[in-house]
């Protein structure tokens, strides 16, 4: 396994024993380290370089504009939900806070008061 990408799955493995998000499992997404809520891959690496969260799109355009040391994104994400990483820029408090977020927007309401008592 490349270093990068099993820098990857460490990030993942460390985060989701921090944050404990009820539903969420680590696991791969297109053979890529990838947090998943439902099936669905909320937070991952595509290149163990940079990460990728799910976003929303008026959330993803205020990040960019604001923090564009942090995010970023190329073509291949333009006007989908999701929103690039430089993690050797974000605090791990930075992380977490984006993926809470991305958890959220797919998160039952049971969930969400489960993380929340």
């Amino acid at each position: 396994m490349d270093k990068a990408i099993k820098r990857a799955f460490d990030w993942m493995e460390e985060i989701h024993r921090e944050l404990q998000l009820p539903g969420v499992s680590i696991g791969t997404f297109m053979n890529r380290p990838s947090l998943r809520h439902h099936e669905k891959s909320i937070f991952g690496s595509k290149d163990g370089l940079s990460l990728v969260v799910y976003c929303p799109l008026e959330v993803k355009e205020l990040l960019l504009e604001v923090e564009p040391k942090i995010y970023f994104q190329t073509d291949h994400y333009l006007g989908y939900p999701a929103l690039l990483i430089r993690p050797e820029n974000a605090s791990k408090n930075c992380l977490q806070e984006r993926i809470v977020a991305a958890w959220r927007m797919n998160a039952t309401k049971r969930q969400i008061s489960e993380y929340e008592a």
